[in-house]
C-alpha cells in the first residue's frame, strides 16, 4: 500500500488537530461581541506574523506566490476596519522552530491547511454579530481563497 505523504501527516496528527479545532470552534461560538472577533484577530496575528517572519527567508523565492500567501497585513485590515488602532499587539513567542526549507515547507503546509474552513467561520461570526462579511473578514475570506489556490503547481499541498 503506497501511502501519500500528505495522508500520513493528516493521520498522524489527527488527534491534536480535533483537539484544537474543538477549542477553536467552542470559542467562535462565543463570539458575541465585536469585541471578541477583535481579541482572536489579535490572536491570531500574534502568531502569524512572527511565523510569516521565520518563513520567509526560507520559502521566498521558492513558493513565488509566499508574498500573496501572508495573512498578518489581512488580519491588521480587518483590525482597522474594526476600529482597533493598529498599537502594538502581542506577538507569540512559542512558535514552531523554523531552521531549514524543509521546516519551513511543513509549517507552510501545515498554514494552509488551517485555511480550509475560513468561509465557514467568517459567515459564523458574521451572523453571531450581524456584520456584513464584507466589514473586516478579509483574513478569513481571504483564507477561503488560498483554497484555490492549493491546486497550482506552486502550492506546497
Amino acid at each position: 500500500m503506497n501511502v501519500v505523504f500528505s495522508d500520513e501527516l493528516r493521520m498522524g496528527t489527527k488527534t491534536e488537530h480535533a483537539q484544537l479545532e474543538k477549542k477553536l470552534v467552542s470559542n467562535i461560538k462565543k463570539i458575541s461581541a465585536v469585541t471578541g472577533y477583535t481579541s482572536l484577530l489579535k490572536l491570531f496575528y500574534g502568531f502569524y506574523q512572527p511565523l510569516e517572519q521565520q518563513l520567509e527567508p526560507f520559502l521566498n523565492g521558492v513558493l513565488p506566490d509566499f508574498a500573496d500567501r501572508r495573512k498578518a497585513e489581512f488580519i491588521l485590515r480587518d483590525l482597522a476596519t474594526l476600529g482597533e488602532d493598529n498599537a502594538h499587539y502581542d506577538l507569540a513567542s512559542d512558535l514552531p522552530d523554523i531552521h531549514s526549507r524543509a521546516t519551513a515547507l511543513g509549517a507552510a503546509y501545515v498554514l494552509e491547511g488551517s485555511t480550509l474552513g475560513g468561509a465557514i467561520i467568517a459567515k459564523m461570526i458574521s451572523g453571531q454579530l450581524g456584520v456584513p462579511v464584507s466589514g473586516g473578514f478579509a483574513f478569513l475570506q481571504d483564507m477561503a481563497n488560498v483554497r484555490c489556490r492549493c491546486g497550482s503547481a506552486s502550492a506546497p499541498a
